[in-house]
């Protein structure tokens, strides 16, 4: 009986002792962390304000706001325009440009340092001009208002008896013989002039006896105007390349149905204009 008593006695104490350890526990370890709150999300720094990179768009904005109230300076003339691969190229911009000068007493190089710069496209004095020296007594006197570059630059040339030439990119003002260049080989067909038109008449649709003989029909043949390519040759030489038909490396002839032409260029554009306006007048 009384071994009995004590064992309840125990067991009452030992679960009286169970939660006390369990609390004695808890006050000697940290308390858990309360988890922190969601943060707001960080405002955007405003311009000025913030020492951090900016991101494109910001930078952009504050580039606006900076440039507000200014005039943009306009970009240069050639900026968006790639270099001209040909003389034609080159004086078709200047074509597409319009300007106003009053020059008097300019001196050459000037002129054409100025037109250059307000034009974009490289224009230089050749180097054949700049070998024959004496350019501080060419002096530009010209008054233009509302025409195009192109029309200043031949105003220009032609009044100091000069051409416009064409190297890599670059056009030159310099003296004729260089602004030509070097003459150039080309072929030009020429076959439609040596065409014969030929005439097949038809069977003579008549009634004839049987055994009548019947008499074969003539074919003729026509030829056009133009149809001897040497008086072709011929029209070449006395209507394009004044003066030029005599010079080193220049010649013209045919061969077969073609004319071959060594010429400068822009001779060589003159005579496919000649065999254009033959072709029309056929």
């Amino acid at each position: 009986m009384n071994a009995a008593r004590r064992l309840a006695a125990a067991f009452v104490l030992a679960s009286l002792a169970a939660p006390a350890a369990a609390a004695g526990e808890g006050e000697g370890s940290p308390a858990p962390a309360k988890e922190a709150p969601a943060k707001a999300p960080a405002a955007k720094d405003e311009p000025g304000k913030s020492g951090g990179p900016k991101p494109a768009a910001a930078k952009q904005g504050d580039a606006a706001k900076a440039g507000a109230g200014k005039a943009a300076a306009p970009a240069p003339a050639a900026a968006a325009r790639r270099t001209p691969r040909t003389k034609r190229e080159a004086l078709a911009v200047l074509d597409s440009l319009e300007l106003s000068v009053a020059w008097e007493d300019l001196p050459l190089r000037d002129a054409v340092e100025h037109l250059s710069t307000v034009t974009g496209v490289n224009l230089v004095l050749g180097p054949a001009l700049l070998k024959e020296g004496d350019l501080d007594v060419r002096k530009v006197t010209l008054k233009l208002r509302g025409v195009t570059a192109k029309q200043v630059l031949e105003f220009l040339v032609e009044g100091q008896g000069l051409a416009v030439g064409f190297r890599t990119g670059v056009l030159l003002v310099t003296t004729v013989k260089e602004a030509r260049g070097a003459p150039v080989l080309k072929l030009h067909p020429a076959g439609d002039f040596t065409f014969v038109l030929r005439d097949f008449p038809g069977p003579e649709m008549e009634l004839r006896p049987a055994g009548a003989e019947t008499a074969e029909p003539e074919r003729t043949e026509t030829k056009h105007p133009f149809s001897d390519l040497e008086e072709i040759v011929a029209l070449i030489k006395d209507n394009t390349g004044s003066g030029t038909w005599e010079d080193e490396g220049v010649s013209v002839s045919t061969m077969g149905e073609w004319i071959v032409v060594r010429q400068y260029e822009d001779v060589q554009a003159e005579v496919a204009k000649l065999l254009a306006l033959l072709r029309a007048a056929r």
